[in-house]
């Protein structure tokens, strides 16, 4: 409700009581719930820069590379259940770019212009470029070879394909639009089908990576030049 202090004090709480419910706990959700909750920390704490929130994304995305890769070391999960693998991925890459353009595309009918029209210059998309891969890579990780990999374990295919895409929804809260929420889980369940049927981080990373590019670069650009 565009309270950024209640709610890095909520995500920190969230953080402790984790920590807390980890203990002695063979549950291997508790690494990416952390995960999950110390990104969303740093995401309403951490202030903009020069005015752009895409500079902020880099202090917020660059060093959640550590927490990410210190997880895959301790993970008790293989290479090949965290999908890090590239076997395969010239077959599915149409597929997974192609969804994750369709996914950019019904994204830009929901936000509101002013969220992505700032992004056309002659130096941003390149930022914007680099950002939505980083992005993509770290939020993919957490919450479809982290996350959705443990709660299929745990709960079954179908119930952690759910609970996974839910919480990813959850994030989206941060626009502070209920629509934006429901397409964050419509985006989790599909980008979550895409990793049960693939078995593979880079393309499902590569797909939400181009769901952003689709939104804040290539829709905006191609209107502009169309004169729409």
């Amino acid at each position: 409700m565009g309270n950024a202090l209640a709610a890095a004090i909520i995500y920190g709480l969230d953080m402790v009581i984790i920590a807390i419910m980890s203990v002695g706990s063979c549950y291997k959700a508790y690494q990416a719930l952390m995960l999950i909750a110390v990104l969303q920390t740093a995401s309403s704490a951490m202030p903009e820069l020069f005015g752009e929130r895409y500079y902020t994304y880099l202090l917020i995305y660059i060093p959640m590379l550590i927490p990410v890769y210190l997880t895959y070391k301790r993970s008790k999960f293989s290479r090949s259940e965290l999908g890090i693998t590239i076997k395969g991925i010239h077959y599915y890459l149409p597929l997974g770019l192609v969804a994750g353009a369709m996914l950019g595309g019904i994204e830009y009918l929901i936000l509101p212009p002013a969220i992505y029209l700032p992004y056309l210059t002659d130096v941003i998309p390149k930022l914007v470029l680099l950002v939505s891969l980083l992005v993509g890579f770290v939020e993919e990780f957490i919450f479809r070879s982290m996350l959705q990999t443990a709660l299929e374990e745990q709960l079954g295919i179908t119930k952690g394909l759910f609970i996974a895409g839910l919480l990813f929804g959850l994030t989206y809260s941060g626009y502070g639009m209920v629509e934006e929420i429901i397409f964050g889980l419509f985006a989790g369940l599909v980008l979550g089908i895409l990793f049960q049927k693939t078995r593979s981080l880079p393309l499902i990373a590569l797909a939400h990576g181009a769901a952003n590019i689709t939104l804040l670069i290539v829709i905006p650009a191609l209107l502009r030049y169309l004169h729409l």
